[in-house]
């Protein structure tokens, strides 16, 4: 009886495996690294090109060895339960029953070796939080987008939602200008854009967006996924910056305006896909960056000179913590100077509201000298 106990429960085990497959093969379909890079810790996504093509190999090569071992199972299962204690029979059963579990977990190794070495091939994140990406249930995928940490209570009512009251203007940086501003509100005279994905020193940062009016910028590619998930495209137009900093931004702009000039941007706030998108990377190297994405933290991966493009994610235009100013000397060199007055301007003032000149770059501007 007991022989038979355990013959029924390989062949019960062997049928739930064989419903199972095709089921949870449905329930994980590839996603987009784009989309991938949003999603919560604990989910697992695949790379473009001819990673998304070996990713799909290994996936068919994977259901076939999941469906070749739960084939075996059940006809051992069966002769098992058919041996009528011939121990010869039962002895076979066993026996392949165990060459299988070894294989399994030999092939499971392979997969996990093959996920180390290849990341744009299968990527996982952190396996202790979330829930894998897939359709079922329906609309789970909607539970799973990033959710920034809440701001809190505002400092007043909230009007914009994270906009500080008047008399609360500021005309430096607050705080450390690259620490999470998900819970610094925007300083009245701005437009409160919500809570963004941005990047520090190659580390996932949450910050409060803020449209300084002020303030034209030219570049509007690196911010307008911001203004779109704020719904207010209208902005486009105007820079973009974090909240830590707008207020000094935007008293900035207006000084020189009541010196007589008027400040003009190019790029503000870039995204991830802006600044990968101008490194002239290779598709590998799209793929292992879209892979690290996932994880939160990305290593240097760029092929342009350090000096004048910084890599995804390292870049201070990622913090919404620099601004570059419209070129004006196009002709000059890029360390300058450039003697117009805008820039006369900026040399002689920019560092009363927390920002000075990156020196490999006249226009670059930014807060890597303030001191809190």
């Amino acid at each position: 009886m007991k022989k038979r106990f355990w013959a029924y429960l390989v062949v019960v085990i062997g049928a739930a495996l064989m419903v199972s497959i095709p089921v949870s093969a449905a329930c994980a379909p590839a996603v987009k690294p784009e989309e991938c890079a949003s999603i919560l810790p604990g989910t697992w996504c695949r790379g473009e090109g001819l990673w998304g093509i070996l990713g799909i190999i290994l996936d068919i090569m994977t259901m076939g060895v999941g469906v070749l071992a739960t084939i075996g199972i059940v006809i051992s299962g069966i002769q098992w339960l058919t041996s009528r204690d011939n121990e010869s029979q039962v002895a076979k059963a066993k026996s392949r029953i165990f060459n299988i579990v070894i294989g399994i977990l030999f092939w499971a190794l392979l997969w996990l070796l093959l996920g180390w070495l290849l990341p744009g091939v299968i990527s996982f994140e952190d396996p202790t939080g979330g829930t894998p990406a897939g359709d079922c249930p329906p609309g789970e995928w909607e539970s799973l987008q990033p959710k920034p940490p809440s701001p809190g209570p505002s400092p007043t009512p909230p009007g914009d939602g994270g906009t500080l009251p008047p008399g609360s203007e500021t005309s430096l940086p607050i705080g450390n200008p690259k620490a999470d501003s998900s819970n610094i509100a925007c300083d009245p005279r701005t437009v409160d854009l919500g809570v963004h994905d941005g990047w520090n020193n190659g580390v996932r940062t949450f910050y409060r967006m803020c449209s300084i009016p002020n303030l034209s910028s030219t570049t509007t590619a690196g911010y307008m996924a911001v203004l779109q998930k704020a719904g207010k495209t209208n902005l486009s137009g105007k820079a973009v910056l974090n909240s830590r900093v707008a207020g000094a931004v935007y008293s900035m702009a207006a000084a020189a305006k009541a010196d007589g000039i008027t400040l003009t941007a190019g790029s503000t706030f870039r995204s991830f896909e802006w600044q990968r998108d101008n490194c002239n990377l290779s598709s590998s190297q799209k793929d292992r960056l879209n892979a690290q994405r996932l994880t939160g933290k990305v290593d240097r991966i760029c092929n342009k000179d350090s000096k004048m493009m910084a890599p995804p994610g390292y870049s201070n235009h990622q913090s919404g913590t620099a601004i570059d100013f419209t070129r004006s000397c196009n002709n000059g060199p890029a360390k300058g100077p450039c003697n117009t007055a805008m820039y006369r301007w900026l040399k002689a003032n920019s560092t009363r509201f927390g920002f000075s000149q990156y020196v490999n770059e006249y226009w670059h501007y930014d807060t890597r000298n303030f001191k809190p």
